[in-house]
């Protein structure tokens, strides 16, 4: 057995649209890089107890009903040792309260928050600057189309990427 260590996460993102259909991102870490909210599991917390609670931390959202939408495998840097692992799980929420009530969490880790529309998505996803790119691919598909799969489960398994 080898005595490297492995290093495996379990991160929930989470896809939320204020009335005008625009979508909630942020920015974290002084990156340039744009993610969904939300965050990795706490002990004993189911994954859509998480989505829930991320968005409530981090944005004083209050949202409902957490669909499964995606599934992706992430090797953070597999050239590195120990290998670093995540399992990215997105859900669609239901935003319950008013967009406006929205008060960035003042952590450390997160610089910016703010929704977009579509054809910014777009924008940031041309410039690259959507991570990860697999699941934003795939959330910008379902969004053009205005298509969602039914209670969030087809199609839910991107399979693994590395980046």
């Amino acid at each position: 057995m080898s005595q490297n260590r492995y290093s495996f996460k379990i991160r929930v993102g989470v896809v939320v649209f204020n009335p005008h259909g625009d979508l909630l991102l942020v920015r974290q870490n002084q990156n340039p890089f744009w993610v969904l909210p939300g965050g990795t599991l706490e002990p004993g917390e189911t994954m859509a107890d998480c989505a829930v609670r991320e968005l409530q931390e981090e944005a004083n959202l209050v949202v409902s009903d957490p669909k499964l939408l995606f599934i992706a495998d992430f090797l953070v840097d597999p050239t590195q040792t120990p290998p670093k692992q995540a399992v990215d799980v997105v859900f669609k929420v239901k935003l319950d309260s008013d967009p406006s009530a929205m008060v960035m969490e003042t952590t450390e880790n997160i610089d910016e928050m703010a929704f977009f529309g579509l054809a910014d998505v777009i924008g940031l996803s041309e410039k690259g600057l959507l991570k990860p790119a697999l699941v934003f691919e795939r959330l910008l598909t379902h969004w053009q189309a205005k298509f969602w799969p039914q209670d969030g489960l087809a199609s839910a398994y991107l399979g693994a990427y590395a980046r």
